[in-house]
């Protein structure tokens, strides 16, 4: 029996395991193999920078077939192409390869926008007639109305996507009922996208997750004399508890203000995580205490917080800046940060505080970056921890350092703090990552915390 023969039933399941290169060769086969598999493939779509005018070919199938677009729940863009100050970043295929231009409908399309004024919809039609795809895909993406989620690569110099995404931020996001996350890195190898062009997301009330890799927070200026055509997100402002996002994880990111807009935006904050970004994203250190400033906006609600200093990073006089107490975070059950700013670090160098002072008793995990000096020195504290009734719930410690035990005396108050966590059946991990046990540090990280999504798009295909 052949493979087209058999019962549609079998037909999808064999689907299931394909991945999308596989699903387009197979729907390429045969009549029924199409009409079986064809909403598959729009799925979950990636527009990437592989083919020429892949934007415009898509927009054409799903605005004369509206039921395709419907299907599209997930959305990867790859950076586009924009159109600056008269110059453009395009590619000569781009030129070549055009697809033929149907003005009607693309006439038509534009004119169904209706929150455009006429001097906005000219210029918009004049840049979809050169083809470029920042005005493509402005046209594009508010017709995939089933979007759950959506990923951006981001480029210098939108304009069309920044306008449109700044229209439905003003109504509410209704474009996109049912958008849940929303991931979003910069381009480039250096510098990094401003936090603010992710502020229409927030007022999009159906959005719940944010990541972002690349990503530096921007103070805006008091006096702008010329408003920068680039700039276009920058003066949406968030209102205080405007927004129903309950998950922020940002890897690779520089929050000169503790991120502090984004974090009094969101009504019920649940979970938040930042990886310092260092000089290759901006010049701004870490802020440990502004942070904690901007998280203690939520801490009836927050269930989990990691703050790590990226190991590239120079953080300047701040690394080492206490956070404040997480004692009344009454919510949390995971805390991953540097030691010092937990704890806090005297001018001697010796931590300030005991950990078990500043962690809240509904704690779960405890994840700890210890430097040198001091990794011996909070094991008794981390094993009153683990039998104290204070903490019912504690359940996990990971210990990581640079720190190598170097005397048998170290050995044995290492091995006392994971007998007392046996004893009381609590899992202890202690590992050094410049040995032989980095890779499994590695896992153990991951299984703490998965990768930041906005770090591992794949804009391939």
């Amino acid at each position: 029996m052949s493979i087209i023969d058999l019962p549609l039933e079998l037909l999808q399941l064999i689907g299931s395991y394909l991945n999308q290169k596989d699903t387009r060769n197979l729907i390429s086969t045969s009549h029924r193999m199409h009409s079986v598999f064809q909403r598959k493939l729009y799925t979950n779509v990636t527009l990437g920078t592989k083919n020429a005018n892949t934007v415009q070919s898509f927009l054409y199938t799903v605005a004369r077939k509206p039921e395709l677009a419907l299907c599209v729940q997930s959305l990867a863009l790859a950076c586009w192409e924009t159109y600056e100050g008269g110059e453009t970043n395009r590619k000569p295929e781009k030129t070549i390869e055009r697809p033929d231009f149907d003005s009607e409908l693309i006439q038509k399309l534009v004119d169904e926008a209706t929150d455009y004024p006429e001097e906005e919809k000219s210029k918009w039609m004049q840049d979809l007639e050169e083809f470029y795809d920042d005005a493509w895909l402005a046209l594009l993406i508010p017709r995939l109305t089933s979007l759950r989620k959506i990923g951006f690569e981001w480029p210098f110099g939108s304009s069309h996507v920044s306008i449109m995404l700044k229209k439905a931020a003003v109504n509410g996001g209704t474009c996109f009922p049912h958008l849940e996350e929303v991931n979003m890195c910069w381009y480039d190898t250096e510098n990094a996208v401003a936090s603010y062009q992710m502020h229409p997301f927030f007022k999009f009330s159906s959005v719940r997750k944010i990541s972002g890799w690349k990503v530096a927070e921007n103070a805006k200026e008091e006096e702008d004399l010329e408003p920068d055509p680039t700039e276009i997100l920058k003066d949406l402002s968030l209102p205080p508890r405007c927004s129903n996002v309950t998950d922020i994880d940002l890897s690779k990111t520089n929050a000169a203000e503790g991120m502090r807009e984004w974090i009094q935006a969101c009504k019920t904050l649940k979970s938040f995580r930042i990886i310092h970004g260092g000089a290759c994203i901006s010049y701004d250190d870490l802020q440990p205490r502004k942070l904690y400033n901007s998280l203690s906006l939520h801490k009836s609600t927050l269930e989990a917080i990691w703050v790590e200093h990226d190991e590239y990073a120079s953080d300047g006089d701040s690394a080492n800046e206490w956070m404040g107490s997480f004692v009344n975070f009454s919510a949390l059950k995971f805390l991953g940060l540097n030691l010092y700013n937990l704890v806090g670090l005297k001018e001697q160098g010796s931590p300030t505080r005991k950990i078990s002072d500043v962690i809240p008793s509904s704690l779960e995990t405890l994840f700890l970056d210890i430097g040198w000096g001091d990794f011996c020195n909070v094991l008794d504290d981390l094993a009153e921890i683990a039998t104290s009734r204070k903490f019912p719930n504690i359940a996990t410690f990971h210990i990581e350092t640079w720190y190598e035990l170097s005397s048998p005396e170290e050995d044995v108050k290492v091995e006392r703090l994971q007998q007392r966590c046996r004893e009381v059946e609590v899992v202890c991990h202690v590992h050094n990552i410049r040995s032989r046990d980095y890779m499994e540090g590695i896992r153990l990280r991951k299984c703490l915390w998965p990768q930041c999504e906005a770090e591992d798009l794949d804009y391939s295909s």
